[in-house]
């Protein structure tokens, strides 16, 4: 899945992953940078319960 930086290297997440990790607004996330790829983590109090 592809994303565009926007203004101030901003990256809006894809609906669809913020729907499968639970997020909503306002909430944090872990982002951890290994082999040139950025991996994002819910971090558990912003996780929606279903």
């Amino acid at each position: 899945m592809k994303a565009k930086l926007r203004s101030k290297c901003q990256l809006v997440m894809p609906k669809v992953i913020r729907k499968s990790l639970g997020l909503v607004e306002n909430k944090f996330v872990v982002l951890e940078v290994k082999d040139k790829s950025i991996e994002i983590k819910a971090l558990d109090e912003g996780i929606v319960e279903k």
